[in-house]
């Protein structure tokens, strides 16, 4: 018999299974129909529909969208048709493929970025929801690298990122901002202190190793929603509470944001923002 604690483990694990099924484009339906068809070898629509409490017509519906992702099979016993499920590492190896077969076209994907014209006319667009504050973020990963990025961050929108943001994005985004050595010239509020101090490991770890510059300057006057980033000919003001971000391309307002950034960084007070990180990682371990 199972114990409660057993019990509790179990669902723990059967929630992440259907949590990253749902992430490789999996439906509810359709991993409630793969998972019961894994846990027997061949099975009818008849003893499906019993098994897992879901109507015949639903079904049919979520077989056939699993064997277009080939992760079914339909066979035939005598006159019976039953289903089955293909093994897991076929699954896996299934992904891997396709992540192979998207990294052949991501040159051609990434030479239609830089086609755009360079004399772009001035715009401004705004970005809504969490895609849309990801977008952004995307977009100022596309300056050169070793360029520098200079950031402007709200005392309230450094607590409201953490919760905002998906973690597994954010982890992403420190690490690409290392791998292309962007440098982050940033004045930010005391508030990051704390902020730092309730991260997670994992996220300290992200973000411990950047190429930083920080300033830092008093919570009174930092005690705002929105971020605001200058990178390449854009400045973008960001304000996750809202998730909402605008972003202005336009080389003439970059450079003025640029300037008064540098203002504000003459005000602020120099701190070491790696060696802060490393030592609140140290404590936590």
């Amino acid at each position: 018999m199972l114990t409660k604690k057993s019990s509790y483990y179990n669902f723990l694990s059967m929630n992440h299974i259907l949590q990253v099924l749902y992430k490789i484009g999996l439906s509810q339906k359709e991993s409630d129909v793969l998972l019961a068809l894994l846990s027997v070898q061949k099975i009818t629509v008849a003893e499906l529909a019993r098994q897992t409490n879901i109507p015949r017509t639903t079904i049919y519906t979520a077989l056939q969208k699993l064997m277009k992702k080939k992760l079914i099979l339909r066979v035939k016993v005598g006159k019976r048709e039953l289903w089955e499920a293909v093994n897991p590492q076929r699954i896996l190896k299934m992904k891997q493929e396709q992540v192979l077969q998207l990294k052949t076209i991501l040159p051609d994907l990434e030479q239609l970025i830089r086609s755009i014209p360079a004399t772009e006319k001035s715009t401004v667009v705004q970005y809504k929801g969490t895609q849309g504050l990801q977008k952004v973020y995307d977009m100022i990963l596309e300056v050169g690298k070793g360029e520098r990025v200079y950031t402007f961050e709200g005392g309230r929108s450094s607590e409201k990122k953490m919760t905002i943001l998906p973690q597994e994005y954010s982890r992403f985004w420190q690490d690409a901002v290392k791998r292309k050595k962007i440098i982050l010239e940033s004045v930010v509020s005391e508030k990051i202190l704390t902020v730092i101090h309730n991260a997670s490991p994992e996220m300290l770890k992200a973000a411990q190793g950047r190429a930083s510059i920080t300033y830092i300057l008093p919570d009174e006057v930092m005690n705002f929603y929105s971020d605001i980033v200058v990178f390449g000919q854009c400045v973008a003001i960001i304000t996750p509470k809202d998730r909402v971000a605008v972003v202005i391309t336009d080389s003439v307002t970059a450079l003025a944001f640029r300037h008064l950034l540098k203002i504000a960084c003459a005000m602020g007070r120099k701190m070491d923002l790696n060696a802060f990180i490393l030592e609140v990682l140290s404590s936590k371990q």
